[in-house]
C-alpha cells in the first residue's frame, strides 16, 4: 500500500459450500487477489447466517461443525486495486451462480509491514 492513498476494507460475503469450477469459492476469489497483488485476503468462517437467497437458520448447535457456514473474505489495500479486482472477478460470481454480498468502508491503516523486511 502506498502512503496517501485511499485505504478501505473490502468485505466478501459467501457461504462455505460455494463452488467454482470444482473449487470453494472462497479459495479461487482469494486466489485471484493475490495474482491482483492486494496486500492481504483473511478468511472467516462464521458459526450461523442468512443471505437474500437463505430459507431458514441452521438449527444445529453452535459447538458442532457444520457443512455449511457463512465465509466473509476481508483484503484491506487501496480502493483503486480493490475496484479492479472487483471488476476482475465479477465473471467469477456469474458463473457461479451463488449469492454474495461486498461491502467497502474507508480504514486508517496506522502501520503496515510485510514479513520479512526490516522496518523502516
Amino acid at each position: 500500500m502506498k502512503p496517501n492513498c485511499q485505504t478501505v476494507s473490502m468485505k466478501i460475503f459467501i457461504s462455505s459450500t460455494d463452488m467454482f469450477r470444482g473449487t470453494p469459492l472462497y479459495e479461487a476469489i482469494t486466489l485471484e487477489a493475490k495474482r491482483h497483488g492486494i496486500a492481504g485476503a483473511s478468511l472467516t468462517r462464521g458459526l450461523v447466517g442468512y443471505g437474500a437467497s437463505g430459507s431458514e437458520l441452521s438449527t444445529k448447535m453452535f459447538s458442532e461443525l457444520c457443512e455449511k457456514a457463512p465465509i466473509i473474505i476481508e483484503m484491506i489495500d487501496e480502493r483503486q486495486k480493490l475496484d479492479v479486482l472487483i471488476a476482475h472477478i465479477k465473471w467469477i460470481f456469474n458463473e457461479a451462480k451463488k449469492g454474495y454480498t461486498i461491502t467497502i468502508t474507508p480504514v486508517e491503516v496506522i502501520a503496515y509491514h510485510a514479513g520479512g523486511e526490516k522496518p523502516s
